[in-house]
C-alpha cells in the first residue's frame, strides 16, 4: 500500500459492496419470481412466494398445465432477466468511469441476473426442480442432453467470471485502488470479502428453512466471483491521472436501509 488511507478506504469498500450485494440479491429474486408469478397468473395457475422459495399451488397433474403454459411460465424470468441484463450492462458501460459507488450495485444486479438465471437451470437440471429447465422437458429434450446442457452452464459461469474481472475493475470507486501492486487487496475486498459475508447473512436470513436452493445459488456465485481472482493481472485499464484517494465516509444510511430492507423482506414473506 503506497497511502494510508487505502486500508481504511478498501474496508469502505467491502461495506458498500456488502450492502449492494445483499440488496441486489433480494431483488433479482422479487423480480424474478414476480414475472414467473405474474405470467402463472395468466393461465390461472396459483402461486404463493415465500422468501425462500416460489411455491406452484396447482397441482402438477391439472389442466391448466398444457404446453404454452409451461413454456411460458418457466421461461417468462429467464427471458425477461436477459432483457434487462442487457440494459444494466449498456448502462454500467456509460458510467464505467464515473467516480461513484453505484457501479458496484449495477454489477452485482447484472451477475445475480446471471447466476440465477443460469444455476436455477444447472439445479432444476440436476435435481429434478421446477425453473427453466422445465422448458426444455416440454420441448421433449431427451434428458441426457439436458444434462449436458447443464454441465455447459456450469463451464460458462467459469468462462463469465473470467470475462466479469474487467467490469470488477472497472467498478471500482477510484482507480487508485486498481493500480497493478493493489488489485488483489481490491479484489478481495471488493469481491471475495463481501460474497462470503453476504453468503452467510443470507443463511441466516432464510432460517429457520435452509433454502437449499439459495444457498447453493450462493455457491454458484463463488464460481464466478472466484474465477476474477486468477487473472486479475491480466487486465489491460485505461491510463488515466491518479491522486491519492480521502478517506471515503462510512455509509451509515446505506447499513441502516439494507438492513431494514432484509428485515422487511424477511417479515413480509415469511410463510
Amino acid at each position: 500500500m503506497d497511502d494510508n488511507n487505502d486500508i481504511r478506504n478498501f474496508k469502505i469498500l467491502t461495506i458498500y459492496s456488502t450492502a449492494t450485494y445483499l440488496i441486489s440479491y433480494v431483488l433479482v429474486y422479487l423480480i424474478f419470481s414476480s414475472i414467473t408469478i405474474l405470467v402463472a397468473n395468466i393461465y390461472h395457475i396459483e402461486t404463493i412466494l415465500y422468501h425462500d422459495k416460489l411455491f406452484f399451488l396447482t397441482p402438477d397433474n391439472s389442466p391448466l398445465w398444457d404446453f404454452d403454459s409451461a413454456i411460458y411460465v418457466f421461461g417468462a424470468g429467464t427471458l425477461f432477466c436477459v432483457i434487462l441484463m442487457a440494459a444494466l450492462m449498456i448502462f454500467f458501460h456509460k458510467i464505467r468511469e464515473e467516480k461513484t459507488f453505484f457501479k458496484i450495485f449495477v454489477f452485482w444486479f447484472i451477475l445475480h441476473l446471471i447466476n440465477r438465471m443460469i444455476s436455477t437451470f444447472i439445479l432444476g437440471s440436476l435435481i429434478d426442480l421446477y425453473f427453466s429447465n422445465v422448458v426444455f422437458d416440454w420441448l421433449y429434450f431427451d434428458r441426457w442432453l439436458d444434462l449436458v446442457l447443464a454441465i455447459f452452464s456450469l463451464f460458462l459461469l467459469i468462462t463469465i467470471g473470467n470475462f466479469t474481472t474487467r467490469s470488477l475493475l472497472l467498478a471500482s470507486r477510484s482507480f487508485q485502488l486498481i493500480k497493478s501492486n493493489k488489485r488483489s487487496h481490491y479484489v478481495w475486498y471488493q469481491a471475495i470479502t463481501p460474497w462470503f459475508i453476504s453468503s452467510v447473512i443470507i443463511m441466516v436470513m432464510h432460517l429457520p428453512s435452509f433454502a437449499y436452493i439459495e444457498n447453493l445459488l450462493s455457491g454458484f456465485m463463488f464460481i464466478i466471483v472466484s474465477s476474477t481472482y486468477f487473472n486479475f493481472r491480466t487486465i489491460k485499464m485505461p491510463s488515466v491521472a491518479l491522486k491519492n484517494d480521502p478517506p471515503f465516509p462510512i455509509p451509515v444510511k446505506l447499513i441502516a436501509f439494507t438492513v431494514v430492507f432484509l428485515i422487511s423482506f424477511r417479515i413480509i414473506f415469511q410463510r
